[in-house]
Order: C-alpha cells, then sequence, then structure tokens
C-alpha cells in the first residue's frame, strides 16, 4: 500500500510538472502574440524594412521554441495520470512549490519549483511550515501557494483543464496559431516593402522620362561646326540612354 501511495504521489508530481512547464510555454507564447499580430507596416520604404528585419528575428525564435513544444509533447506522453487521478492527500491541506528553494539551514527544506508539500503551519506570515519527502522544515510563504484541500496538484490543474491530453491540445493550438500570425505579418510586410520599392522606381523613372524629354525638344541647332558635332554626340548618348532603359 505504501508503495502504491508513493507511485501515486509520484504520478501526481510527473502531471504537475507537465502542467507547471505548459503554463510557463503559455505565458512566453503569450508574451509574443501582441508582437506577432502587429498591424504597423511602416510608413515609408525604410521603416518597412527595418520591420521586416526585426520581425524575421521574432519568426527566428517563435520557430526555434518548437523545440520546446515537442518537449512538452513527449512529457504529456509520459505521463502515467492523464485523466483525473483517485488519490487524495487523506485531508490534509497542499501548498504547491512556485519557485526552487534551497535551504540554508536546518530548521529549513528544499524545494524545486512545481513539488507538492503537506502545510503543517501556516500561522507566520513569512515562513510556513511543511513537510516533503517525510522531512519537516520552513519555507518561504511566498514561494508556495495553497492548492484546494484534498486535491493533488495535478488534480487542481486537471479541474481547470479537464486532462493533460486536453492541455497538451491547448498549447499545441496556440502555439500554430502564433506561427501563423506571424508567418501572415512577414508576408504582409514583404508585400509592402516591394510596394513601397514599386513606387520609388516609377517615380525615378518618371523624373529620367521628364529629363529626356527635355533633351528631345532642344530646338537650338547651332552653325558652328564644332557645336554641332558636340550636339550629335549628345543626341546619340541619349538615344543609347533611351535603348538602355
Amino acid at each position: 500500500k505504501a508503495n502504491q501511495r508513493k507511485q501515486d504521489l509520484d504520478d501526481s508530481l510527473q502531471a504537475h510538472q507537465y502542467f507547471a512547464d505548459a503554463s510557463e510555454a503559455e505565458s512566453w507564447m503569450k508574451e509574443k502574440e501582441p508582437l506577432a499580430g502587429n498591424a504597423d507596416y511602416g510608413k515609408d520604404e525604410d521603416a518597412s524594412e527595418a520591420l521586416l528585419k526585426k520581425h524575421d528575428a521574432l519568426m527566428s525564435d517563435l520557430e526555434a521554441f518548437a523545440n520546446t513544444i515537442k518537449d512538452l509533447k513527449e512529457m504529456a506522453a509520459a505521463c502515467r495520470q492523464q485523466e483525473t487521478p483517485v488519490i487524495d492527500m487523506l485531508g490534509k491541506e497542499c501548498v504547491m512549490a512556485l519557485y526552487d528553494y534551497t535551504e540554508k539551514s536546518p530548521r529549513e527544506v528544499s524545494m524545486k519549483k512545481g513539488d507538492v508539500l503537506t502545510l503543517l503551519n501556516s500561522n507566520n506570515k513569512d515562513w510556513w511550515k511543511v513537510e516533503v519527502n517525510d522531512r519537516q522544515g520552513f519555507v518561504p510563504a511566498a514561494y508556495v501557494k495553497k492548492i484546494d484541500p484534498g486535491l493533488t496538484a495535478s488534480q487542481q490543474q486537471l479541474v481547470d483543464s479537464s486532462s493533460v491530453g486536453s492541455r497538451e491540445a491547448q498549447i499545441e493550438k496556440l502555439y500554430d496559431n502564433l506561427i501563423e500570425l506571424g508567418s501572415q505579418r512577414r508576408k504582409r510586410l514583404e508585400e509592402t516593402c516591394q510596394a513601397y520599392k514599386l513606387v520609388r522606381e516609377a517615380q525615378e523613372l518618371s523624373n529620367w522620362i521628364r529629363t529626356k524629354e527635355q533633351h528631345a525638344t532642344i530646338q537650338d541647332v547651332s552653325d558652328d561646326l564644332e557645336q554641332v558635332e558636340v550636339m550629335q554626340k549628345k543626341f546619340d548618348d541619349f538615344q543609347a540612354d533611351l535603348k538602355a532603359k
């Protein structure tokens, strides 16, 4: 029975670790979402190109995050506790570690982020007495949060998210949507840069044509032979330039 209880607790911790990592990944993606979907495409060619370069760096980060998503998927598949767990904590109040903590005296206990500890005393606002791995000691109250009595960490999370599988589906959908959002913005930025480039080139061509029109309509023909030869040379150059364009 003791071994089974230990196995159940280990399974709960494994599931909770997945939920903790999934929440961290979700927070990261939520932070990137406004950047990936930004509707600012630049007010001119230089601004658009700068935004495109910045967005490409963001997309590199998003694509690299695929490794984290892959790790989460593997962790979810490895969780033995996929559905709502049946284990209870014998009515004891529990806390979940929000951060890593290393004991600094024999009266304290160490813990890792995501650990589930039995709460023994919370009268002191700064230090709470807990039990973990058959050891009792104090941890900073700010480093833990209470979990509903009778629920393990994974049960608490499973109440919110139903199961490991459904939570994983949420994470993968969020990531896919983020990549799609970023890809759409990249496409719009590329189109905007191209549009600004076309406008610039059209303006340059228009200016060039106006300049050449002035040469083409010159009526002055000199009686001086040398001057005529110079003008002939300029006209030949003008025709060559036209053909090149």
